[in-house]
């Protein structure tokens, strides 16, 4: 009876704490999680239940956000929140981190894709450009093994790096578990180039095994960059194969 009393009290303690602390010091745990380089800017609300605009440290983009916190998946040192549509943007669906497995249910959200400039970590850092689509029904991953399935629609995409650039149009990633790993199919139509190809991630590394093939539109020296990424079919078709080992 007792310890029943004391966790009510801890959970109405972790609670009032949630709805009076200003949203504000999220923006400090987002900083302190990506080494300063997203922030969360006009933050407004609670850390209960906020919104603000993320936003990397350069201000060269920014997505608003709301969202609620469940305290008590705090109180069990874990983080239950739900995405508010109409805070951000039309997002939504909930992300559940419980130890090292992260759960999402019912995610629809659209970031901008220059967001992996921000979290490319050594020189040289590519120019994307174009909208990232993320569709989960139902996806887990605990940084070894995946459950569930997912779909990524990379629109209007555009990669360039030391001054050569490339559109690849619309590029899809459907992700699914299988035997243990993540298997993601990719496949792009419209761009320079035609991406078909398999990526799979598992507990000992990750690999890819894809095909690069260029069309007309494609500039010379872009061609050029993709002749060295792996041997070439006589009709230009480039083969890529990437393992990399934990």
């Amino acid at each position: 009876m007792r310890a029943a009393f004391v966790l009510c009290a801890l959970v109405l303690l972790v609670a009032a704490f949630a709805a009076l602390a200003p949203a504000s010091l999220v923006d400090g745990r987002i900083a302190a999680a990506t080494d300063g380089r997203v922030r969360l800017a006009d933050a407004r609300g609670t850390a209960w239940r906020g919104s603000g605009l993320l936003a990397d440290a350069k201000g060269s983009w920014r997505l608003p956000i709301g969202w609620r916190l469940d305290p008590v998946a705090l109180l069990r040192g874990g983080l239950a929140l739900d995405l508010d549509p109409a805070e951000s943007a039309g997002a939504k669906g909930t992300l559940h981190a419980q130890g090292n497995t992260l759960r999402v249910e019912g995610l629809h959200v659209e970031l901008p894709a220059a967001m992996a400039e921000t979290l490319w970590r050594r020189p040289p850092v590519p120019r994307v450009d174009g909208t990232l689509g993320i569709d989960a029904p139902a996806f887990s991953y605990d940084g070894s093994r995946g459950d569930g399935r997912f779909e990524l629609r990379w629109s209007n995409a555009r990669v360039g790096l030391a001054g050569v650039r490339a559109r690849l149009g619309t590029v899809e990633a459907h992700g699914r578990s299988a035997d243990g790993a993540v298997v993601v199919d990719l496949s792009s139509a419209g761009g320079d180039a035609v991406l078909r190809g398999t990526a799979t991630l598992r507990n000992d590394g990750a690999s890819l095994v894809a095909t690069l093939a260029p069309t007309p539109t494609l500039a010379p020296a872009a061609a050029v960059a993709l002749r060295a990424l792996g041997p070439a079919d006589p009709d230009g078709t480039i083969h890529v194969t990437w393992q990399a080992r934990r």
